[in-house]
């Protein structure tokens, strides 16, 4: 686990899956080297039985699910309360080749081939960026972020609204080109700043200007890399704030992410606060009591004019 959080520090990125220990919310079964920060830990979605692309789409986290870690008195000695779990993928696959013969055909199952496919989508998440956009993507943090902001907010039947679930992650992996396929108008940002103990940092959405009408959607993730986390919380709060007034709020004092979502953002001036609430690292380049915090975003419009979406199929994306 240590290595990896050195990986980490040295600027390599490390995707893992979620391990094939069925958990709950007061058994946290994602051990090392799972567990270590700065790891992308994903979990894996399907019962086996699908046979269509809603069907993929839209699965529960599949029976040997892991658990990410719980709060209180059971918290994992690994876990430490944070949720772990990033993401989460298919875990079956069909029509994979099968050592009976060279037409032999099966299917595969569990977290192990979640993991893949999480990886390949941040391959060619960051391939489309290095194109579009500039080489930050190399960054880890800016990857780390990115990839949060691809889950579908699931939880097990509803969709959150801030932090992140312990089953789901940031939910289902819903890939988003945020170079040309957020559905206009629309605004995208991906960067980092240097947060310090009780500052507010603010970021105004479109450099404070009234945000189109047509704008439905926001959601926006906050990510930070400490090596001391496991031992002693560092702590920042994510806010979305419309017209001055706070109506979105992340503050999970034990995980190292927050994530925040709020619809009907258009037509207002919207800024995004990162508030240092509990910082004392000086491990990141930022100075004494300060942390380096990566953040992303993405605001559109969500009437699926383009991209499309077909609900009878779920071809397309989905709506945020």
């Amino acid at each position: 686990m240590q290595r990896l959080r050195w990986s980490e520090a040295a600027g390599t990125d490390s995707t893992s899956n979620g391990d094939g220990q069925p958990g709950s919310n007061s058994n946290c079964t994602i051990r090392e080297p799972r567990a270590a920060l700065g790891v992308f830990t994903v979990a894996g979605l399907g019962s086996g039985d699908e046979s269509n692309t809603c069907d993929t789409r839209n699965r529960d986290t599949w029976s040997n699910r892991p658990y990410g870690g719980v709060n209180g008195s059971n918290a994992s000695a690994e876990g430490q309360g944070r949720s772990i779990i990033d993401i989460a993928a298919p875990a079956y696959h069909s029509l994979k080749a099968t050592a009976g013969g060279d037409t032999s055909y099966g299917k595969a199952t569990g977290t192990s081939f979640a993991s893949p496919t999480a990886a390949g989508a941040a391959i060619d998440f960051m391939d489309m960026y290095r194109h579009e956009s500039s080489t930050f993507i190399n960054d880890p943090g800016a990857l780390f972020t990115s990839m949060l902001l691809m889950g579908d907010r699931q939880s097990g039947g509803s969709r959150m609204t801030s932090r992140f679930s312990h089953r789901y992650g940031a939910g289902r992996l819903q890939m988003r080109d945020t170079a040309n396929g957020l559905d206009a108008s629309e605004e995208y940002f991906n960067g980092w700043t240097c947060d310090d103990r009780g500052e507010v940092y603010d970021f105004q959405l479109d450099g404070g200007a009234v945000l189109a009408k047509d704008i439905d959607a926001m959601k926006a993730v906050a990510w930070w890399f400490t090596p001391s986390h496991d031992n002693q919380g560092v702590n920042v709060d994510l806010q979305i704030r419309r017209n001055g007034a706070l109506l979105r709020r992340s503050d999970d004092p034990l995980d190292n992410d927050e994530r925040a979502y709020l619809s009907n953002v258009g037509g207002d001036r919207v800024t995004l606060h990162l508030i240092g609430t509990n910082v004392h690292s000086d491990n990141s380049g930022c100075g004494t009591n300060s942390i380096k915090v990566y953040f992303s975003f993405f605001a559109e419009d969500s009437d699926r004019e383009s991209p499309t979406y077909n609900a009878s199929n779920c071809v397309g994306v989905k709506p945020e």
